[in-house]
């Protein structure tokens, strides 16, 4: 859990909300041809369903189809704590139609992690 700051949000929860608003707002400029007419768009979450995760996936969810115009589907592959749908979105073609639905930053690790209390 990271720290909350003066308003109550932690830095993570503030990127994410401004990332979602940044993908749903109006007067963002869409690429040209996208999405292709009667392609779906998946959302990949990585945890389990019912979660907050999920939650914030299934509420974007419909907004991005209004926004889009096309199907949306929200895709759960929980698993080895999110790395089954991080992977999954990993491996997915690069074209934009499988995207993830994430409340925090995806994190990468370099090596075995530190023991606690350890430098």
């Amino acid at each position: 859990m990271g720290r909350e700051g003066r308003f109550g949000f932690t830095l993570s929860a503030l990127v994410t909300v401004l990332a979602v608003l940044g993908l749903v707002l109006p007067g963002s400029a869409p690429a040209a041809g996208f999405p292709e007419k009667g392609r779906s768009v998946t959302l990949i979450v990585s945890y389990p369903p019912g979660g907050g995760t999920d939650i914030t996936g299934r509420l974007l969810g419909p907004m991005l189809e209004k926004e889009l115009g096309t199907p949306v589907q929200v895709l759960n592959k929980p698993g080895a704590g999110g790395q089954v749908g991080f992977t999954e979105i990993a491996r997915s073609r690069p074209d934009g139609y499988t995207t993830p639905a994430s409340t925090g930053g995806l994190r990468c690790r370099r090596g075995p992690p530190r023991k606690f209390g350890t430098s």
